[in-house]
């Protein structure tokens, strides 16, 4: 009888330990959000766009900003990767879904080489990748217009990169994003956003 309780005694050690080896006691959280939604990283191979300048959902610094608010307009620098492999050109868009009036262009870029991957800081004007050309922004200007929003307000700034599946040919005359915009999206093969805050994140 003796050695039936001293067996029974290691049967359950054994089994406890294995009941503690495979518990989830609350100790450690997923990468899951309460939603249930992965949280975690795209996976590594997925077409993405990113800044040295700031991290995505971030805050833009102020020499990117326009005039008004005391920035130096210059473009922010952009760099990309994983574009799918049939791609023929690039066209970037920069966009504030938070302006009073609806949504507004801050800046388009098309026809960027496929071979492209990043872009410098304060480009613009001739200084731009070969064979690209820049659109009228909401200002009616030619080029990159900086976060400029209303006094007392963040906004979010998208910059999207569309990878065509063709080329865009520069127009004879000046074109704002809108009127290209269907054209774009019926050559779009991929896309990859990168968003901030000006001037600072809510």
């Amino acid at each position: 009888m003796k050695n039936v309780s001293v067996l029974f005694a290691i049967f359950l050690v054994l089994t406890g330990g294995l009941f503690l080896v495979n518990c989830d006691c609350g100790g450690a959280s997923d990468d899951s959000d309460s939603t249930g939604n992965d949280s975690t990283p795209a996976a590594a191979g997925s077409f993405a766009l990113t800044s040295p300048a700031y991290v995505s959902a971030g805050t833009i610094p102020l020499k990117y900003a326009c005039a008004e608010k005391g920035g130096q307009n210059l473009s922010i620098p952009l760099a990309w990767s994983n574009a799918p492999a049939e791609t023929l050109a690039f066209a970037l868009t920069l966009k504030d879904p938070d302006a009073p009036n609806g949504t507004v262009v801050h800046w388009g870029l098309i026809n960027i080489p496929n071979d492209s991957g990043q872009l410098n800081e304060g480009i613009g004007g001739q200084n731009l990748p070969s064979g690209s050309w820049e659109t009228l922004n909401y200002r009616e200007e030619i080029g990159y217009g900086g976060p400029c929003p209303p006094a007392g307000q963040s906004h979010r700034y998208i910059f999207t990169l569309h990878a065509l599946s063709k080329e865009f040919a520069k127009p004879a005359s000046h074109q704002s994003v809108g009127e290209i915009q269907s054209e774009l999206d019926q050559a779009t093969i991929a896309k990859a956003t990168l968003m901030g805050y000006y001037p600072t994140k809510p």
